[in-house]
């Protein structure tokens, strides 16, 4: 399938695919969710271009991490999935890729803005994922990477983030 040029915008999850596999997710505007702008279950091998994922967040006031909300949330063996040039700017998370329902790898993630998190820009706990080029810029952690073996990580703007100085 092909989704091109939509929007979805003040709902809880922007755009979900589950167990949906080889599509093209480009140029929409899924921004200002409760929950996430993208999330993906059992779904590989996906390619998201050039989307507006920004402000996925969900919080309450005083409250700190704004509960896993996030710009993308990718669960539950979701693999091989394509995310560039994508906004995912001012989430609970910008991205998350969460081992809930099996851990997710062989994700790429290049040259998408995740800054301005609540939490962290990028938070991964999968392993085999590469993320390069990504500005991670102004989140509690610019990336925080655990559990995650055999990633790549390289040439990333991390910059002026709160709880540490970048990793």
């Amino acid at each position: 399938s092909t989704l091109r040029k939509n929007k979805a915008n003040r709902v809880w999850d922007a755009c979900q695919l589950a167990d949906s596999n080889d599509n093209l997710v480009e140029e929409n505007d899924f921004s200002h969710t409760s929950n996430t702008c993208a999330r993906l279950w059992t779904s590989s091998r996906n390619r998201f271009l050039k989307n507006n994922l920004s402000w996925g967040i969900r919080i309450r006031p005083g409250e700190v991490h704004a509960r896993d909300s996030a710009g993308v949330l990718v669960l539950a063996c979701s693999n091989d999935n394509y995310f560039a040039d994508n906004d995912i700017t001012h989430g609970g998370d910008g991205v998350f890729l969460r081992p809930s329902g099996g851990p997710s790898s062989g994700n790429v993630l290049e040259r998408n803005d995740t800054s301005d998190a609540n939490n962290n820009c990028i938070e991964a706990q999968c392993p085999g994922n590469t993320y390069r080029q990504n500005k991670a810029n102004h989140g509690s952690h610019g990336i925080w990477i655990g559990l995650s073996n055999e990633s790549i990580v390289e040439d990333n703007e991390v910059c002026y983030n709160g709880l540490t100085s970048g990793f």
